[in-house]
């Protein structure tokens, strides 16, 4: 790690699915390597996620070597960013955010201005998981196949909706343009178990 712990600990850490955190901006109120005592973690998207089962995974070893408990705090919406804004607003030493590495990568290509810094309040540490994007349909859907779903976008324009998070928004976006620019509306969930139950009851049918 280039600048050693000294200079990642002069900015605030992010944990991630690519970034993992190790701390505040401790070496503004104590020296580089002092006391550190994470009292919670901050995870950007709901319960029930794989990133929070990642993410309290993580918590529970570290607590267990920290010799002090580490709540999970779920703070979802805007696809990690409110996580990561609740994460650069915290005291000093008292929060990780256990992340998507879409809040420093995707993020800041979405959005003219974000309520953090991605170069300065977050500093990647280490891989905390990995994950996959896949492309999934109700059962009722006459779909099974890529083209059998690019034939019906193509026969009903705007009729089915999608839903997905992170940089799998942006990648739905480029097969829906690579396709021929399909016409499908965008549901925008508060994360992936509630567009799963909608999905497992037959389709999504309203913004949540």
């Amino acid at each position: 790690m280039k600048g050693g712990l000294g200079l990642r600990m002069r900015r605030r850490a992010a944990l991630s699915l690519a970034i993992a955190a190790l701390g505040g901006r401790v070496a503004r109120s104590q020296p580089a390597g002092g006391p550190f005592r994470p009292a919670r973690m901050i995870v950007p998207f709901p319960a029930g996620t794989s990133l929070d089962l990642a993410a309290r995974t993580v918590a529970e070893g570290l607590a267990r070597r920290r010799g002090h408990p580490i709540a999970v705090e779920n703070r979802a919406g805007a696809d990690g960013v409110l996580g990561a804004e609740a994460f650069a607003r915290a005291r000093p030493g008292e929060a990780l955010l256990y992340s998507i590495n879409a809040v420093v990568t995707v993020a800041p290509l979405l959005a003219d201005r974000l309520p953090y810094d991605p170069d300065a309040d977050l500093v990647p540490v280490h891989p905390g998981a990995t994950d996959f994007i896949g492309l999934t349909v109700p059962e009722a859907l006459p779909v099974r196949s890529v083209a059998d779903l690019v034939e019906q976008a193509r026969a009903r324009p705007g009729a089915l909706n999608w839903y997905a998070p992170g940089a799998g928004y942006l990648a739905f976006r480029n097969f829906m343009r690579a396709a021929g620019g399909l016409d499908m509306a965008y549901v925008a969930y508060r994360g992936s178990p509630p567009a799963l139950l909608d999905l497992a009851a037959g389709g999504a049918s309203t913004p949540r």
